[in-house]
């Protein structure tokens, strides 16, 4: 397989992962925002392994979200890909933590409201269509971090 037709496999598998995973029809903002989470810490795990000499060594650490995030941008270089990606997934681990701690969290809907603005802002308002404000900014940012690990493990390589 060459190396444009694996990269074409990987993307593929990818979307399906991101479609298996992410409901895409829910209103639930709970659900987005958990499974958008999810999503975005497993790329970054894949990030950080692909560019170690040996990832076995921390395959059973247990880092948190902002240790990972902290890592993978560590591992990034800022001078060549999208800064805005690294905020975002700040602001939607913030949004992950009031709804993970929080049975009703207070203010919940002006964070969401912020992430959306945000990712519009950074992203050339890649709006995905027949789902909501916050499903369409957790996908973009979603791709977002694909295309920065992509180019990062590109050029590792």
């Amino acid at each position: 397989m060459t190396k444009s037709e694996n990269k074409d496999v990987e993307l593929q598998e990818f979307i399906g992962r991101v479609v298996n995973h992410l409901p895409l029809k829910s209103k639930d903002p709970t659900l987005i925002i958990l499974k958008g989470h999810l999503l975005s810490e497993e790329l970054m795990n894949d990030l950080i392994s692909s560019v170690l000499p040996h990832p076995e060594h921390i395959k059973k650490s247990r880092f948190n979200y902002a240790q990972t995030l902290s890592l993978a941008k560590a591992v990034s270089d800022d001078e060549h890909h999208d800064k805005w990606v690294w905020l975002g997934l700040k602001k939607l681990n913030e949004i992950r933590n009031l709804y993970g701690h929080n049975l009703e969290p207070k203010e919940i809907e002006i964070k969401e409201s912020e992430f959306i603005s945000y990712v519009e802002k950074h992203s050339k308002k890649a709006a995905f269509k027949n789902c909501t404000e916050l499903t369409s900014a957790v996908l973009t940012l979603i791709a977002g971090l694909k295309v920065v690990c992509g180019g990062i493990k590109n050029s590792a390589k």
